[in-house]
């Protein structure tokens, strides 16, 4: 099979959106030929037979510049594709679909996010079929939805875990910003100690946007208010390959997203092993099979910290069947090897 893709960046070291190297290596597995056309490109080292090919952001062309590139690349490679695949920028589906379905090359846009804006709408109605990671990550209702998991390469992530401390290491990570529910986990901190479960918490990630930035300012400021520089710890953001090393050395990632799908982080962190507490809808159903006190029916402080409490008690053997347990869960239905063979399946329309 000769694949177009299109993606909003190719760039293996980039914190949020690195992953999808990963997705491509695997693709290369069982493509003739690939094609992608990103809106910025960065670091990556892939096949000869795979062609990056950018719109330019990353140089910082006008955005009319952009959009006449990406129809120079689609009718470049319009006979040259016999599938296009979608990476969660559903108006990529509608600038490219009357070429696509002129030519009649089959159209799959993988989505995975609660908004359901004009260009998710409009877009979804423009391809052949929609993939998603859970049934909460898109919220439409469309009669070519599958449901496949995400990918996460569990390789990268098996790695040696250093024994447990006298204390819980946390860790939160992924982009600082409020839909991530940050502050809900920092409020709970301060009343850990008295609740008698030492720890120490590791923030990883940065913030994109100018809210975001000033979310970022209020949780710093918490911190210096109720004292806790010497508990919390921001990291910044960390490149792909830095991530599951820091996800090996933490006991516990603490998850307070309302973002309504499931988060690619939650399955990292069970990857290597690492247990998750979550209050997010998506991520409930898949704690609850591991141990019923990883759920945290709401996303308020007073909640977590019972969480964590019980937790903190439960015996170091039992921990450590749970990471075991969360991995497992991993292997078993979001191994990026099995998603890339569906989703490859879907574009044949086998």
């Amino acid at each position: 099979m000769r694949l177009l893709i299109c993606t909003q960046a190719l760039d293996s070291e980039d914190p949020v959106l690195g992953f999808f190297h990963r997705w491509v290596l695997e693709f290369a597995k069982h493509c003739e030929s690939i094609e992608i056309i990103c809106l910025r490109k960065g670091k990556y080292d892939l096949p000869a037979h795979v062609h990056v090919h950018s719109l330019g952001k990353e140089r910082g062309t006008h955005r009319v510049v952009r959009f006449f590139r990406f129809y120079y690349f689609a009718l470049r490679f319009l006979f040259r594709c016999d599938a296009v695949f979608i990476h969660m920028n559903p108006e990529y589906a509608i600038l490219g679909w009357p070429l696509w379905k002129l030519a009649q090359r089959r159209r799959l846009l993988w989505y995975a996010h609660k908004s359901t804006d004009l260009k998710v709408r409009l877009g979804s109605h423009l391809v052949d079929a929609i993939c998603t990671a859970s049934p909460e990550s898109f919220r439409l209702k469309r009669p070519n939805v599958t449901v496949t998991g995400h990918g996460i390469d569990t390789t990268l992530f098996a790695l040696e875990r250093p024994p447990t401390p006298d204390f819980l290491r946390l860790i939160a990570f992924g982009r600082i910003a409020p839909s991530k529910g940050l502050m809900t986990i920092f409020e709970a901190l301060p009343e850990l100690p008295r609740s008698g479960v030492p720890y120490q918490l590791l923030v990883v990630g940065a913030s994109v946007t100018r809210d975001d930035q000033r979310y970022e300012a209020e949780l710093h400021s918490f911190v210096e208010r109720f004292h806790l520089q010497d508990k919390v710890l921001f990291a910044g953001s960390k490149t792909p390959a830095e991530i599951p090393k820091l996800l090996a050395n933490s006991d516990i990632m603490l998850h307070a997203s309302t973002t309504g799908s499931l988060d690619k982080a939650v399955l990292e962190a069970m990857a290597a092993g690492c247990i998750v507490i979550s209050s997010n809808d998506a991520a409930k159903p898949i704690l609850a099979k591991i141990h019923s006190d990883l759920v945290v029916s709401e996303p308020k402080p007073e909640l977590f910290i019972r969480a964590l409490v019980r937790v903190y008690n439960l015996r170091r053997e039992t921990l450590e069947a749970l990471g075991k347990q969360s991995r497992a869960i991993v292997e078993r239905d979001h191994a990026l090897p099995n998603l890339i063979e569906r989703l490859v399946c879907i574009l044949k329309n086998k």
